[in-house]
This record gives structure tokens, C-alpha cells and sequence, in this order.
């Protein structure tokens, strides 16, 4: 077991692994801090190669800082798909942005960001815990998110690091959609934190 504290706090959240040049790296959503890039080659010199913030992510004019957070990831290199979601104070203002963040990894001295909203009539209200979406899963040419009691959005890749909003799946009243896994030919499970904490699975995601 290796661990690695980095000299300022972060909140780190999901993790994703990828390789390139020879070089294994992990990329992780530290919540409001953005993302931390992590040369993971050798786990005797892990190093922070990379820390990206929201400093300068301005949608609509309005400066995001502290009023958006990402808390799960995946890769598929040169791009990632990580979630978006307003912080609970922000929520139903000129702030209030909520959707997949695709980041370019080319270029780790110019990585671009781009957020691909879902639409605001399928924003739902924060009730407890991190408002969505907090969960996201890839599978095949699929994103698919977390909605909380709205269920999920899906997405399509229709080709590298292009991404459009393709519609929402709305599950039974009691649920609020959390946790979300998928295999790599297309069934999707997602798991309900409130009423009968049940398990719902989708085939045919591809």
C-alpha cells in the first residue's frame, strides 16, 4: 500500500487511470478545487504534474469559482468526462450550471474544458449529500450521470471528445439515483440511496 499527501489540502473524490508516452497517470476530482493530475509511474515519486481550478471558468459571463464542484471522472485519453454540479448555495442562480465537463488531456500546458449541459428543465432540487451529478460511467460511446430523484441523463460521444445530451430516464418516485456502474457491452446498474435502496439495471445502453 502507497500513499501520497499533497502539501496543500484537496478533497479528493473519483479517480481515473490513464497512459500515455509510457507514463501512468491518475486524474481526480477534488470537488471544489477542480482537478489534480498525478504522475503515478513510479509509487516511489508520485508527483502532482498538473492542477487544474476553476479560476477562469466563466459560462454566461458569470465566473463559476466556488459555485461549481466535480466529483467523479472517467478517461478515455486524450479526453475525460467528469461531472458538474452546482454547489447547494448556488442553486437556482445566474450560477447554476449542471452537466459533463470534457477535459482535452493532449496538452497538460493547455488543457481545454468544455461543459456540455443537460437541459435546466431536468434540474432537481438538493435534498442531502452532494447535489448531482456526483456519479458518471462510460460504456462504449454512453456517458451516462446521476440525477438524484430525476434519475439519469445520457449522453452520446458522437466522436472523440465531442459530446451531446441525448435524454433523461426518470426511475420510480421513491428513488434517488447515486451510485452508477456499467459493463463494457452496455448494462447499466444504478443504485437508489432512498426508499427501498434498490438496484436498477438497463441493457442495451450502447
Amino acid at each position: 500500500i502507497y500513499a501520497y499527501r499533497p502539501e496543500s489540502y484537496r478533497e479528493y473524490q473519483g479517480i481515473s487511470i490513464y497512459e500515455v508516452n509510457n507514463h501512468v497517470y491518475a486524474i481526480t476530482s477534488t470537488y471544489l478545487w477542480g482537478f489534480t493530475i498525478l504522475d503515478i509511474t513510479d509509487s516511489n515519486n508520485i508527483r502532482i504534474v498538473k492542477e487544474i481550478d476553476f479560476s477562469n471558468f466563466v459560462i454566461d459571463g458569470c465566473n463559476l469559482k466556488n459555485k461549481v464542484f466535480t466529483f467523479d471522472i472517467v478517461t478515455d485519453y486524450p479526453y475525460a468526462y467528469a461531472t458538474l454540479a452546482t454547489y447547494r448555495t448556488s442553486q437556482g442562480t445566474e450560477y447554476d450550471h449542471r452537466g459533463v465537463l470534457v477535459l482535452n488531456l493532449t496538452d497538460l500546458n493547455n488543457i481545454k474544458m468544455n461543459l456540455v449541459e443537460f437541459p435546466s428543465t431536468r434540474y432537481c432540487e438538493w435534498h442531502s449529500g452532494d447535489p448531482a451529478p456526483a456519479r458518471i460511467t462510460k460504456s462504449g460511446n454512453r456517458i451516462v450521470i446521476n440525477n438524484d430523484d430525476n434519475g439519469i441523463e445520457v449522453y452520446t460521444i458522437t466522436s472523440p471528445g465531442q459530446l451531446d445530451y441525448t435524454t433523461g430516464i426518470s426511475m420510480p418516485s421513491s428513488s434517488c439515483c447515486n451510485a452508477i456502474t456499467s459493463t463494457p457491452l452496455g448494462r447499466l446498474f444504478v443504485g437508489s440511496r432512498t426508499g427501498d435502496c434498490s438496484i436498477f439495471m438497463f441493457d442495451g445502453l450502447r
